[in-house]
């Protein structure tokens, strides 16, 4: 969905366009200016006229050569358009972006348009002398709006725009000049200084791949408890979660850091990829909610033993087209969302394939600032609407903080805030890509002038996500590389695997490691484990693999098994697999053992039954019917089953 500066009805016409457009006396003007006839006419249909001749198929091109390059530029983005529409936000973003790093180097005679803000008639200008200066572009575009027939006589002339490409960096800058928030120990207040905030980077690809195994173990566990209305991890949840994340969540919960104040909200930024996994699995169809807690559904089980790139893939692709939740509830600050307000916020699967059509245009490998990210999406018509009422959000209080009031919802609060939310709480989660970024506080002050603002530290959680790097997952999940090579597991030497089937801790181990060797062996010491053949039937019956274990004792231990480590993991995987579970299945009792064999011979019923001793058969439960329809054809019954 657009951002359309304009709203109404596209003219047909250019004579209709003028004429509606324009009152007598603009109309006298424009006539002056570029008609020049002796005597002008007078009459506003005879002025439109005029003023339409001068675009008729013969003599456009003649206008269009007048034209600078940047009303050129105004006028063929128009001409593309779906609507016919002039988008000027979608102007400004593309010439930013075009020029994003570059000096500007345009010819004076060719730049001095520039917008009167004091005339509400689009085109108008002035000149050097700061005379007003008319512009062409009021005859092809009145207002801001292309008629029909100028639209597709111009299609003919003009090319249609490319978008700017995205502007990428080979790395971030170490760190970010920033306002910043002291503490005044003396006065005991806060007040602002400049400091150089250092950035931190965080490639994600790899955590990815740990972070789904360990998640998906921890909800094997029942550890991951949600809410009962929402399905959200709970703070309990959060808490585990964040103990089995490699490195641990974007910005850590620090309660001894925390400066206390009356004057301004320091409370930490919150989870952001400790709450995106159970969503993630969820709607992912990985996990389902049972009780209270999450576990593991079929594919979830599946998933435990299945290449992570495919798994991860699967959960960005089932995310973008989910309704679990709408990412506009992750900005705490915006309220009304689930009142009057809800009725107005748009889909959230169409607002998410327009930030993935935007991800596929930036240039794997390189670093790409959000901010021109964001440019980059209006500039090459990825825009989508968080809200078509955003009268009914509001910051702290409806009346006065209302996100309807002129600069209070713009693209950078609504809809910046929003694609930041999906690409750090969950492209990033899932290792699309890699992040660079500071403490939300101060990174983006552009709210400042909001009416309720004043005691908040930052906008949202994601404020100081600064820059991101498709990376090599990220390609292959949104369909740029049709193959994905993943990254060998790193060996970390942190464990020493022994012929007699102890685990020895030799280095720290993380909660997931924990809790995966807990789940195959028992524990004897601290630090020491034993492969139990008890747990790891257990381990199986429950849909874990010896893969699973095998994987993660080399990596874990940088070598090769031991032999009878890797001859026990054999036998008691293939004993684990020696029988299986067909499912249930009906006794049925014959009068003897002759009828038996009949039956279980005839090839009526040979197809659903078997024998089972000498006077007894066997049907699985799916057979039933099957079988009751070949003992009929047979001329036999079955009599229910006793209740004594």
């Amino acid at each position: 969905m657009r951002y359309y500066e304009h709203e109404g009805v596209q003219p047909e016409t250019a004579h209709e366009a003028v004429r509606e457009s324009y009152n007598g006396e603009e109309l006298a003007k424009l006539v002056r200016t570029f008609v020049g006839a002796k005597p002008p006419p007078t009459r506003k249909e005879e002025m439109a006229a005029a003023l339409a001749r001068l675009l008729e198929r013969d003599q456009l091109q003649r206008i269009w050569a007048k034209l600078n390059p940047e009303e050129q530029a105004m006028a063929a983005q128009t001409a593309w358009s779906e609507t016919g529409f002039f988008d000027r936000q979608k102007f400004a973003a593309s010439r930013e972006s075009s020029n994003s790093g570059q000096e500007e180097d345009v010819d004076d005679e060719e730049s001095d348009y520039e917008e009167d803000d004091d005339d509400v008639m689009f085109g108008f200008g002035r000149s050097k002398d700061g005379k007003r200066k008319r512009s062409l572009l009021e005859l092809i575009m009145p207002r801001g709006v292309m008629p029909r027939d100028i639209q597709r006589r111009l299609r003919a002339i003009v090319s249609k725009p490319v978008p700017p490409a995205v502007v990428g960096v080979d790395s971030p800058p170490d760190s970010l000049q920033m306002t910043v928030h002291i503490w005044n120990a003396k006065t005991k207040s806060y007040g602002r200084g400049t400091e150089a905030v250092p950035i931190v980077r965080r490639e994600m690809e790899r955590a990815a791949w740990h972070d789904l195994m360990a998640m998906l173990r921890l909800v094997d566990a029942g550890k991951v408890p949600v809410t009962e209305k929402n399905r959200w991890p709970t703070p309990a949840a959060i808490r585990q979660i964040d103990e089995v994340l490699d490195g641990g969540d974007f910005y850590p919960d620090d309660k001894s850091s925390r400066k206390k104040s009356q004057d301004l909200d320091e409370s930490p930024p919150g989870p952001i990829r400790a709450f995106a996994w159970p969503m993630l699995l969820q709607a992912g169809k990985l996990s389902q909610v049972r009780g209270s807690r999450l576990e593991l559904t079929k594919a979830g089980r599946v998933a435990l033993t299945s290449p992570p790139h495919e798994t991860l893939r699967g959960l960005w692709n089932k995310w973008i087209d989910s309704d679990l939740l709408d990412e506009l509830r992750r900005i705490d600050v915006i309220r009304g969302q689930t009142g009057a307000g809800k009725r107005g916020l748009t889909d959230t699967a169409q607002r998410r394939h327009a930030i993935e059509a935007a991800l596929r245009d930036c240039p794997a490998g390189r670093w790409i600032a959000l901010d021109e990210f964001s440019r980059h999406m209006r500039a090459a018509g990825h825009e989508f609407e968080v809200s078509s009422d955003p009268w009914s959000l509001y910051i702290a209080e409806q009346q006065y903080g209302s996100l309807g009031y002129e600069g209070y919802g713009g693209w950078n609060i609504l809809q910046l805030r929003y694609l930041l939310c999906v690409l750090m709480e969950y492209a990033a989660t899932l290792g699309l890509v890699d992040v660079a970024f500071v403490p939300p506080a101060g990174a983006r002050p552009d709210y400042g002038s909001m009416w309720g603002t004043d005691d908040m530290a930052f906008f949202s959680r994601y404020d100081g996500f600064m820059f991101m790097r498709t990376t090599p997952l990220g390609a292959y999940a949104l369909g740029l590389e049709g193959s994905y090579a993943p990254p060998p597991m790193e060996a970390r030497k942190v464990i020493r695997v022994e012929p007699d089937l102890h685990v020895v801790a030799t280095g720290p181990l993380t909660s997931a490691d924990v809790l995966l060797l807990n789940t195959f062996a028992r524990k004897t010491a601290d630090d020491i484990w034993h492969l139990d053949p008890a747990r790891f039937l257990d381990a199986e019956a429950a849909g874990r693999s010896a893969q699973e274990l095998t994987e993660f004792l080399e990596a874990a231990s940088g070598e090769d098994l031991p032999e009878p480590v890797d001859r026990f993991i054999a036998e008691v995987a293939a004993r684990a697999r020696a029988l299986s579970d067909l499912g249930p299945a009906r006794l049925i009792g014959c009068a003897d053992p002759g009828l038996a064999t009949f039956i279980a011979n005839h090839p009526a019923a040979r197809k659903v039954c078997s024998l089972a001793g000498a006077d007894k058969l066997v049907v699985a439960a799916k057979d039933e019917s099957a079988f009751h329809r070949a003992l009929r054809q047979l001329g036999f019954t079955l009599r229910p089953a006793s209740k004594t």
